[in-house]
Formats: C-alpha cells, structure tokens, sequence
C-alpha cells in the first residue's frame, strides 16, 4: 500500500512539472488556462497528490494568477503547520493569518475556523496563552455556525479544538476549566466512537488519556493519575501514527513524575520508551527531549559516561533542530517574498485591465451621448420618418442595455455568485425596467420630431410660396 501511494504521488507530481514546463512555453492564451487548470485541479486533490511533493512556487504563482484562494488558503495552511513544526513561528503567523484571509474570501466556514484555531495553536507554542484563548474561542465559535449535519461530519475537528483547549489550561494549571474542556472532547470521542477504528481510534484515545493522566497528576490524584499512564502504555505503539505526540509525552510526563518521588529505574525505562519512540519516527525534537531527560538521570544517578554520552545526543540534535530553522527560515521567507511578487504583478495588470475598461466605458458613453445630440441637431433640418426613428430608438435601446449589461456584469457575478439562474432573472428584471422607459422616450420623441417636421415642412412651404409668388409677379411685369 505504501508503494502504491509513493508511486501515485511520485506520478502526480511528475504530471505537474511536465504540466507546468508546457505551460511556460505556450503561447496560446486558452491552452494555457487548460493547463494552468489542470495544475491546479490536481493539487486540489489531496487525497491523491501530496502538497510537498511539487515546488511551491509552481503552485502559488498559478493560484495567485488565476485567483484560485482555495488553493492558496490549503498551501498557506500546511505551510503554517511545517513553519511551527520547525519553530519559525513568525513565518507561521504569516503563512496561518494569509490562509484565513483567503478563506474568509471564498466563505468557507469551516476553514475559517480551522485557521483561527492554527493561529491559537501558534500562539499557544510561544507560551502567548491569552491570544491562544482568544483565538481557539473564536475557532469553537465559528465552527458552531455550521449545521447540526455538518458538525457531526467534522466532529473530529471540533474534538481537537476542545482537546487544544484543555491542554493551555493545563499549561496553565487551570484544571477546573481544563476538566470542563476535556470533559466536551471525551462527550465528542464517546459519541462518534463507532465511526472510527484502527490507528485513528487508538490516536484519538490516546490523547485523551494523556491529558486526563496529566489533569490528575496536577490536582494530585496520583491513583487516577496511574490508571491513565497505565492506559496509554498499554497501546500496541505499532498501531499508532507513527508522528504522534502524545505517546512521547506521556513517557517523558511519567518518568519526571517517577523521578520526583525517586524512582530512578523507573524513569529511566519510560523516558528510553520516549526515545526509541522518537527515533523510530526520526522527531528531532523529542530525540532532543528524551536524550537531555537521559542526560539529567544519568547525572543524578552518577553515571557519567552514559550522561555523557546523552548529553553529546542532545546537543547533536538541538543543533540539528537550529539548522532546519534557519533553513526553513530562508525557505518561507523566499516563498513569501515570491507570493507577495506574484501578488503584486496581478494587482498591476488587474489595473491596467481595469484602467483599458474605464476608458472603453466612458468612450462607449460619450458615443451614445454624441449620437442622441447629433440625432437631435440634424432633427431640426433634416426630415426624418417615423419608421427611421423607430429603427433608431430600437438600437439605441440595444446599446444602452448593452453597455448597462457589460458595466454590471461584474457586480452581479459577484454578487449572485455566478448563478445563471439569478443572473438571468436580474437582467429581464432591467430589460422589464428599460422597456417602458424606451416607449415613453420613443413616443416623446416622435411626437417632438413630429412637431419639428411640421415646422419645417411649413417652412418649405412657406419659402416655396413665397418663391411662387416671386415668379409670377415676375411673369406680370415683363415685356
């Protein structure tokens, strides 16, 4: 199974380069769009294709050219979880409240939430627990928005929100408001315990028993304390997501409290489970932890060399751990500094665009304002037909709803969210407006034009009288 989903990514993303190297080169404008779609629709799929997998940079620079928010939202997202997972927090910050941005943009609710849960997550790893409070709360609060129906689809989503929850205010040794945010995460798990099974049950099971063992262990209950330790190490760790937290820290949680009351052996064997653990899922991180845990009861037990040894551990990977900082570093700042320039371009041809329309529409104006005064000055001496002003009040009538047509497309697009249906219903409702305006306006203007061609005929024939008179006293007076 697992090299039939290498393969598949492997192929997606060698799809994408090859998808996006013909994209460069094309010069036809609508081959390009297909292909920049297709791109596009493929990194959609995440079940299929993994977001690390192709070069960000191909992704944000096509999304951010055809405006595609809920691709910049899920890669701005993931980028936000690896810039924490590495402890590049202000690129995190950067890259969550982006997400939330473009979420907010396309009314994806529950994204919304998820996003604002990422920045309390955020704040909650620099030890900001005020702002992380704020923001998980906004989180619950939005997600609540949903339907009943939805809700009960996601409901894992809102379990780590009230787990999250729990764990600031144990961070916080705020237990009563810990047990009162646990205690909805467990009504959630019991609930929605039959739609899970395997590693996801185990994992979601797990969480909790860690954060009850460490809820107890404060209020000092350390016989409940125990039976939640004791649970959470009788997980078979094989069946388990291989990048899961809570296993590591509820070893290295217990061999601290088995150190505190003395117990050497036994916190050196939880604290080596950490760090098997840890290797076996290659986390820098808590390799680091275990080892200086190792470090400090080989020191207190008078082992040097082995406290030496855990010690060297430890500085190896805390080293290694700064490295990948100051290289994820580099890399968000490099991919921020070229999603803000791709940005930037858009925002400069959109205003081109926009300017070349403006001009277009004041030129479509000031023809149809031209051509109603000309119709106007050329009525007073030139004889003009009913049926010639019907013809020209019938295509005036077309371009002025054309030209109220094309100058609020865009409102209504926006606005109707590109339904055919509403949008073919708002332009009959305008056509139902125009129509009796335009008769009103042709029948006043026949009746003027009427008028002023009876003038004008009267004039014609006054001054054709008048040159008959002329002629016969002409005739009367001759020889």
């Amino acid at each position: 199974m697992l090299l039939i989903v290498t393969c598949a990514y492997s192929a997606n993303a060698q799809n994408i380069d090859s998808l996006y190297a013909a994209f460069t080169k094309e010069k036809d404008k609508k081959t390009k769009d297909d292909q920049a779609n297709s791109i596009m629709a493929i990194c959609n799929k995440s079940d299929y294709v993994s977001f690390m997998e192709v070069k960000p940079e191909i992704i944000m620079e096509l999304a951010t050219l055809y405006k595609n928010d809920t691709l910049l939202a899920y890669y701005c997202l993931n980028f936000s979880f690896l810039a924490t997972k590495t402890g590049d927090y202000n690129k995190a910050f950067d890259f969550a409240c982006r997400s939330l941005k473009y979420y907010e943009n396309i009314n994806d609710t529950l994204n919304v939430s998820l996003a604002l849960k990422t920045i309390g997550f955020e704040y909650k790893s620099i030890k900001n627990y005020p702002e992380a409070i704020t923001y998980y709360s906004k989180a619950i609060d939005m997600f609540n928005t949903l339907s009943q129906r939805r809700k009960d689809k996601d409901w894992f989503i809102s379990f780590n929100y009230y787990e999250g929850f729990a764990r600031i205010y144990l961070e916080t040794h705020k237990i009563d408001l810990a047990f009162n945010k646990l205690q909805f995460a467990y009504n959630l798990f019991v609930n929605h315990e039959k739609d899970i099974m395997g590693p996801q049950k185990t994992d979601h099971d797990l969480r909790l028993n860690y954060l009850f063992a460490n809820l107890y262990l404060q209020k000092k209950d350390t016989a409940l304390a125990e039976t939640f330790f004791k649970k959470c190490f009788a997980v078979n760790t094989d069946s388990i997501y291989t990048n899961t937290e809570h296993y590591m820290e509820a070893c290295l949680l217990y061999s601290d409290f088995k150190k505190d009351h003395g117990n050497y052996p036994s916190a050196l064997h939880y604290t080596y489970l950490a760090y098997n653990y840890a290797l076996k899922g290659q986390s820098k991180r808590y390799i680091a932890d275990a080892s200086e845990h190792l470090f400090k009861l080989y020191e207190a037990t008078r082992q040097t060399d082995s406290a030496y040894y855990y010690l060297h551990q430890t500085l190896i990977y805390k080293d290694s751990i700064s490295n990948a900082v100051v290289q994820s570093q580099i890399q968000n700042t490099i991919l921020l500094l070229h999603l803000d320039e791709k940005g930037k371009e858009v925002m400069m041809l959109e205003d081109k665009m926009r300017h070349r329309q403006n001009v277009q529409y004041i030129a479509i104006t000031i023809g149809l304002i031209t051509l109603l005064v000309l119709f106007f000055l050329f009525s007073h001496s030139i004889l003009i037909g009913t049926k010639a002003i019907e013809f020209i009040g019938n295509v005036v009538m077309l371009m002025v709803f054309e030209f109220v047509f094309l100058f609020i497309h865009p409102y209504l697009g926006k606005w109707s969210d590109e339904s055919p249906l509403i949008m073919l219903l708002s332009l009959v409702l305008i056509a139902l407006l125009l129509t009796p305006m335009h008769h009103k306006i042709e029948n006043w203007v026949k009746q003027e034009l009427i008028r002023k061609n009876n003038k004008v005929r009267m004039k014609h024939a006054q001054k054709a009288l008048k040159h008959l008179e002329e002629t016969e006293e002409d005739v009367q007076q001759g020889p």
